[in-house]
């Protein structure tokens, strides 16, 4: 999830700014090894180049969002936006990833 409200376990995670080849470099030498369905999404256009952008990435479980027993997808996204969260861009996960 990504923050747009306070929340006490984050991440500060720059996103955005690298070419693919750069990015591609950056999980390499992270020691990341990418297989065919990697590479494949790698080519996506949520993938091309854009302005970096610094999100804040929030760990949590369903019970810090009020869900003690579990909950479908929907209703965590939905329980996650009413706590300030949203998700993150698509691709956040390379980048996290690398790091």
């Amino acid at each position: 999830m990504h923050e747009t409200a306070e929340h006490e376990a984050t991440l500060r995670l720059p996103v955005g700014g690298l070419t693919r080849s750069e990015l591609r470099a950056a999980l390499r030498l992270g020691g990341v090894l990418l297989n065919a369905h990697a590479e494949t999404l790698l080519e996506h256009a949520a993938f091309d180049t854009r302005d970096p952008q610094e999100i804040t990435i929030v760990e949590c479980d369903v019970g810090d969002l009020e869900l003690p027993t579990g909950a479908t997808r929907p209703e965590v996204f939905a329980a996650a936006c009413a706590h300030g969260l949203s998700l993150c861009p698509p691709d956040t996960g390379p980048y996290l990833r690398s790091r």
